[in-house]
Formats: C-alpha cells, sequence, structure tokens
C-alpha cells in the first residue's frame, strides 16, 4: 500500500476544495438561469380583469392558445378586440378602433405581458400586467409605456423579489402621464418630479415587505390625492425582456375606491436588467 505524505495530503485537499467551489458556482449559476426561465411564460389561457390605469375602468382579457379578445367589464360597453398573440414576445398588436368602442387610439398600440411579483405578509404574489406601446412613434417613442392593465387578484409564487435600491431612477405615471424620479437607499424613498419647474418632495419609509404609506400633500405638488396612498415595489418581468419594477398605488382608507384596487401604477424606465 501506498504512504502518503503531510504534502501529498494539503495537494488533494487543495484539489478537493477547487472542485467543490467549482461545483458550488455551477450550481449557483444552474439555479439563477432557472429562476430567469421560468420567470414569465407565455401563456396557453388568461381569462381575467385588468384594472386600467389610464382610463380608469376595467378590461377583461381573454387568451387562448394564439387568440386574444379584450372587453369592457363593469359597465354598459358592448365593443370587442380580437387579435393574434405573438408567444416568442408575448405581445400583440391591438387596434382599439371598434364599432361602440369609445375614444380609440389613433393608431394601434402593442400589447406586452409582464408577470409582476411583489411580497406581503401572506408571501409572494405574482399577477399579470400589460403594458401598451406604440410601435409606430407617432404618440412617443417606440420604448415609451403609454398605458399599463393591472391584473385584479394574484396567486402564490415561490421566488421572492428584492426590495430595489435605486439611484434617480425615472418612472412613467400611468394616470398623470408626467415623469416621477425615485431614490430608495436603505429602506428610505424619496420621489420628485422629473420635471425641474416642479420642486416638490415626497419622503416615505419602506417597511420589510417593500411597501409605504406615501402623502403627495406637500408645498408646490399640483393636485395631490385628497388622502394618502399605500404605495408596494412590483417586479416586472418579461418574456424575454429583462426584469424592471413598478409601483403600484392603493387607497387603504376607502375614500377614492375599494381598498387594495389599483388606482394607479408608475413604471420604471430605464435600468432594465437582462438575463
Amino acid at each position: 500500500s501506498r504512504t502518503f505524505s503531510a504534502q501529498d495530503l494539503d495537494a488533494l485537499t487543495s484539489r478537493i476544495l477547487t472542485v467543490m467551489a467549482a461545483l458550488a458556482v455551477r450550481t449557483a449559476v444552474l439555479s439563477l438561469l432557472a429562476v430567469f426561465s421560468k420567470a414569465c411564460e407565455c401563456p396557453d389561457k388568461i381569462n381575467a380583469v385588468f384594472a386600467d390605469m389610464h382610463d380608469g375602468d376595467q378590461k377583461e382579457v381573454t387568451i387562448d392558445g394564439t387568440s386574444v379578445e379584450i372587453k369592457p367589464h363593469g359597465n354598459d360597453q358592448k365593443w370587442h378586440v380580437t387579435s393574434v398573440l405573438n408567444v416568442d414576445s408575448c405581445s400583440a398588436n391591438i387596434d382599439f378602433n371598434v364599432p361602440g368602442k369609445p375614444n380609440p387610439p389613433p393608431v394601434n398600440l402593442l400589447m406586452t405581458l409582464w408577470c409582476a411579483a411583489a411580497k406581503f405578509k401572506e408571501g409572494t404574489l405574482e399577477k399579470a400586467t400589460f403594458e401598451f406601446s406604440d410601435p409606430s412613434g407617432k404618440l412617443a417613442t417606440a420604448s415609451t409605456v403609454l398605458n399599463t392593465w393591472v391584473e385584479l387578484g394574484a396567486s402564490k409564487k415561490q421566488e421572492v423579489p428584492r426590495c430595489p435600491e435605486l439611484e434617480k431612477a425615472t418612472f412613467a405615471d400611468m394616470h398623470d402621464g408626467d415623469k416621477k424620479v425615485i431614490s430608495v437607499k436603505n429602506s428610505k424613498m424619496m420621489i420628485t418630479s422629473a420635471n425641474s419647474s416642479q420642486t416638490w418632495v415626497v419622503k416615505s419609509d419602506l417597511d420589510e415587505f417593500c411597501g409605504a404609506m406615501v402623502n403627495f400633500n406637500v408645498p408646490g405638488k399640483p393636485s395631490p390625492p385628497p388622502v394618502p396612498l399605500a404605495v408596494h415595489f412590483w417586479q416586472l418581468t418579461g418574456s424575454n425582456q429583462g426584469t424592471k419594477n413598478s409601483l403600484e398605488f392603493t387607497d387603504p382608507s376607502g375614500t377614492l375606491a375599494v381598498p387594495g384596487f389599483p388606482l394607479n401604477s408608475w413604471i420604471q424606465m430605464d435600468d432594465v436588467t437582462t438575463a
């Protein structure tokens, strides 16, 4: 039998540790890739009601394979829109200029699915968000988010999104139609206007679930909501567009809407992370 010297044992131990380290790195990378690969799969079927952030009403969206149908919900309108889903980008070209549809956009819009996830006391929740943009560039640049529809209701999700750290990140305000600038550091959030002529500042503390109460009734802020609003960070993941953040606003007092009903959504415009 062979006798191993102390030097031989040290060399063997070093090799074993090197192999173990490499395996640990490989496992971590595969785990990360697995999270991204299943983050937002384009669904075969959807039938859900969405809050329209721009119009202030509700829409019903049905997806069956590549067939897309959109109808009004909660009112007496009778119009409907159909389209074909591109499963690679999970998007559809939508023509709202149909009989009975009031105030349709002057051009077709691109509707793209994003999966939204956020953490709450009851766990991590996930729901669908549809973003609308103008690929023709007539209303805004093709990358500008013109409107979002937020699903009413959510389901449980395993992965827990991180609460972001932001340095003057620009968000598109779906309700107001302007832009806001947000900084977050050590759970301290500061909100300002991207318009340099407005000098108002709103500050709030984020809780452990990345939510906060926000009072927009500050000096210089035009047309603030009549009550403080609850705001929550949601992480948006696209089929192949990477990830970004959104802010969803609700009124826990019930003054403006039923508590928990989405009143507005802000969508991050910069620093989209891709896998």
